[in-house]
């Protein structure tokens, strides 16, 4: 047993065990254990305050959850009459589940047959049939192993077909993504690791065969005389388009033009413990595949976000580009967009970019930043055609002055572009939006406990008007009309110039004793 001896005062003082050798050397340290010595009571307090949030109101109605559990990650479709249809995740005791309800009916329905291993579920709807899908790991944990599960209804959700088990390999089926033809046949893609790395599947109807649209990248696994050295390229979340003769078009973010995707570099650099060659985050990119109706046949892969280089990854032009979305406009053009930061691991914020396709997703036009604000850490666009016949993005974002983040939206005309970016949620958090046609659904910690209150649920709203006041950080917001990809590019480049070294040591500051 070890004694310490509590400093005098009320100063706050920290402890740590350590191991040396006889010489003195320390070869082991614990986390150190922040004290402080007063008898006052109380509950812990920060270094700063956290600001109360925002009081806006949005007239968003609670689709999904209740107080005390976790409920997020939803989706949205719709009837052929208008209901609107939600899907979402719900956290309990025994596990999480899929939650389904209908607008016009007060109580949800759980859709996994087995309780207790479903995760991040897709909804979509087209030629009188709603479809459900998601990943459930009911197949065990230990390795992981999940798999995905497709449910149909023919009547709008009143009922349900039984579960459809796509067919499963010895890896991990993850994040589906799903889309209908007229028909009314579904499409689903999911990433799947049983090459190793995780490659894009698809596979249209039912009974339709799985493809792998990314079996032309390379999976390696190095050897065994260094464990670093392998390499093993992602194609990661998926999202769909159906275009009106049946088209179907993915994209999808890849790391395979990376020059050590997933990894840090071989050992044997920099006292071993980096790599020589690498980047941080990946240069992550969105590619796009079309399916041709007629043949079946798929298209080459195409860069959409098509920055960097693949023959040089440090290029400055070089970005990480994740989490796409998809959307058809209904007069045949793509709209995708996606969350981009230069490559930097911390001190830089990310932007939505967005990117235009003529050609049934064959070629992409530059992309552009929409409604930015370099305050604002932009994340998890979602994409969908309102009423009006515009494309709206919303997204999830911090430029409020409160630390929450809130949804922002920004509308797409052919003429004129994108508008200038206006809030769409009011109190509290507001994150992983999902939005079908005006409609939008989001989760939320409005109405939890200042801490330790786990409430998340899912809330719905017509995102038809913008909430609350201007900020006065809305001065920095920059749309397509205003900014440029360049501009935008060079403002982060330079921020990150102008930070710390990450290379700095800071293993060399005194330890208390």
């Amino acid at each position: 047993m070890t004694t310490v001896s509590r400093p005098e005062g009320d100063t706050p003082y920290w402890v740590y065990a350590e191991v040396t050798d006889l010489l003195g050397v320390r070869k082991a340290l614990t986390s150190p254990v922040f004290l402080r010595a007063s008898d006052a009571g109380g509950a812990p307090q920060g270094e700063r305050a956290v600001p109360a949030s925002l009081e806006w109101q949005d007239g968003a109605a609670l689709a999904l959850g209740e107080r005390g559990v976790f409920t997020g990650f939803a989706d949205v479709a719709e009837t052929a009459e208008g209901v609107p249809l939600v899907v979402a995740e719900r956290h309990d005791a025994e596990g999480t589940d899929i939650l389904f309800r209908r607008g016009d009916q007060a109580e949800p329905v759980v859709l996994n047959a087995l309780a207790g291993a479903a995760r991040f579920p897709r909804i979509a709807t087209g030629g009188g049939r709603v479809w459900v899908i998601w990943q459930d790991e009911r197949r065990g944990q230990q390795p992981r192993r999940p798999q995905i599960i497709l449910r149909g209804s023919a009547d709008g959700g009143l009922t349900w077909e039984p579960e459809v088990h796509l067919p499963a390999a010895e890896g991990r089926a993850i994040r589906p993504a799903l889309a209908v033809l007229a028909d009314g046949t579904p499409v689903m893609a999911w990433s799947d690791n049983a090459r190793r790395c995780f490659d894009l599947m698809v596979r249209i109807g039912i009974d339709g065969a799985v493809e792998s649209l990314s079996d032309d990248k390379s999976c390696d696994g190095g050897h065994a005389l260094d464990t670093r050295s392998t390499r093993d390229p992602a194609s990661l979340h998926p999202a769909l388009a159906v275009l009106a003769d049946d088209t179907v078009v993915v994209v999808f973010q890849d790391n395979r033009f990376d020059v050590n995707p997933g990894w840090t570099g071989q050992t044997g650099f920099y006292d071993g413990l980096e790599g020589l060659d690498r980047t941080d985050p990946d240069n992550w990119e969105i590619v796009a595949r079309r399916r041709d109706p007629d043949s079946g046949v798929w298209s080459p892969l195409v860069r959409v976000s098509n920055n960097g280089s693949p023959d040089d990854a440090f290029i400055e032009t070089a970005l990480a580009d994740r989490h796409p979305s998809l959307v058809a406009d209904g007069n045949g053009r793509l709209i995708a967009a996606w969350d981009a930061k230069v490559l930097r691991s911390a001190g830089v914020n990310s932007a939505i970019l967005a990117s235009v396709s003529e050609d049934q997703g064959l070629s992409w036009s530059e992309p552009v930043p929409v409604g930015s604000n370099d305050q604002a850490m932009s994340q998890r666009p979602t994409l969908a055609v309102r009423g009006d016949g515009a494309v709206q993005a919303i997204w999830m974002d911090t430029r409020d002055s409160d630390w929450r983040h809130r949804l922002w939206g920004s509308a797409w005309h052919a003429e004129t572009g994108w508008s200038s970016a206006r809030r769409l949620s009011g109190t509290g958090n507001a994150v992983w939006p999902r939005a079908a046609g005006d409609q939008v659904v989001f989760a939320s910690d409005r109405g939890a406990l200042a801490q330790r209150d786990p409430t998340w649920r899912v809330f719905y709203r017509v995102a038809d008007s913008a909430v609350g006041e201007t900020p006065s950080l809305l001065t920095g917001t920059r749309s397509a009309a205003s900014d440029t990809l360049a501009g935008w590019r060079q403002r982060w480049l330079d921020r990150a110039r102008a930070m710390p070294s990450p290379e700095t040591l800071d293993h060399d500051h005194p330890h208390p004793h």
